[in-house]
């Protein structure tokens, strides 16, 4: 049923009524819009640069305000969002854009729906949305429209933010702007019923080789990307400049390191090596897509470790690389030049080691 309403596509439902309406800013969730759309959504060669205009351009400084938002205090930012919107506001969101009258019954029964616990008692919910339910996005996605879209559109129409569910970053011009919106933001969500996350939230300095100041944050991790000062290299003349840019961030890829050893098939010696494609393959086509789309090359760990993965299941199936870590590497290094089309990083070229 959740299902069914949240991918109608009548005017009279929510999401899609209102989709037109969200700013390009807010990525999360909406139709044909990859995360990705959230790191570069301004459009620019440097997503954590807004476009030069009249108060960037030159050697003004440049700080953002990387929030996340929850109500209460500890756990992670969406676990506490999801749970603790506020029922009444967020069926005031609802009835904006719903004109269908049983779309609307069953939005509010989701919303209230006790929660079951494994021993069978029952929970009543007075706040938040379903957890699991793939109507609770969307409609989270709504609350966070109102909630801060608008608002930051209605009051601070010129200071550029990015929002992803309810994670965002906003461009100052200076500590005391980034501040002073720290408590006005703050403001506006208790109005809400929702809190800054207290550890999250954090003022970050964009230094590069233009602002050399020294602040204590100058780096900060969104959607799987790590913004912080780099070399760069400019292309037209072929020199090397600092400057604040994203890459794969260290935590996505432990998880990516993470979900590799889940499928275990190093230790899976009845697969063939076409099995072991199959099962990967779809997977390093998604990260590449998505973190390789800036700096690729700081993928090289995670494709190392593949690699690595692989050369064991080699010792392991084969007796005549049993122990024998060089042999099973030059014997997947020849299967990479003979069989580049087997995995994907192989054939976009990305190879690596194997020692």
């Amino acid at each position: 049923m959740q299902a069914e309403a949240a991918l109608r596509r009548e005017p009279g439902f929510a999401y899609r009524a209102g989709q037109s309406r969200m700013p390009v800013s807010a990525s999360a969730y909406r139709p044909g819009a990859p995360a990705s759309a959230g790191v570069c959504h301004r459009g620019a060669s440097n997503p954590a640069r807004p476009t030069p205009s009249p108060r960037t351009r030159g050697a003004h400084e440049q700080l953002l305000l990387a929030s996340d938002t929850q109500r209460g205090g500890g756990g992670q930012s969406v676990e506490w969002f999801f749970d603790n919107i506020d029922h009444a506001l967020m069926l005031r969101a609802v009835r904006k854009h719903v004109t269908c009258k049983w779309a609307l019954l069953y939005i509010e029964r989701w919303l209230r729906a006790p929660m079951e616990q494994d021993d069978g008692t029952r929970i009543e919910r007075t706040c938040g949305t379903p957890q699991g339910g793939v109507v609770s996005p969307i409609l989270s996605n709504l609350f966070m429209h109102y909630t801060f879209d608008l608002w930051m559109t209605r009051t601070h129409p010129d200071l550029p933010w990015c929002r992803y569910a309810d994670d965002g970053l906003v461009h100052c011009q200076s500590e005391q702007e980034a501040q002073t919106f720290k408590v006005e933001l703050q403001t506006r969500l208790a109005a809400c019923r929702l809190e800054l996350h207290p550890t999250k939230t954090k003022v970050v300095y964009c230094r590069d080789g233009r602002r050399r100041g020294k602040y204590p944050n100058v780096k900060f991790d969104f959607l799987g990307y790590c913004f912080r000062p780099r070399r760069v290299l400019n292309h037209r003349d072929n020199t090397l400049f600092c400057g604040f840019t994203p890459a794969v961030s260290v935590s996505a890829m432990k998880a990516m390191r993470a979900t590799i050893r889940e499928l275990g098939f190093r230790r899976r010696t009845e697969l063939s090596v076409a099995d072991i494609a199959r099962q990967i393959n779809p997977l390093l086509r998604g990260w590449l897509a998505y973190y390789g789309r800036y700096a690729p090359s700081a993928l090289a760990p995670v494709l190392r470790y593949v690699n690595l993965t692989l050369r064991a299941w080699v010792m392991r199936k084969f007796k005549r690389f049993a122990a024998k870590k060089i042999r099973a590497g030059h014997f997947l290094e020849r299967m990479a030049r003979e069989h580049a089309n087997l995995f994907v990083h192989w054939r976009m070229g990305m190879i690596g080691v194997f020692a």
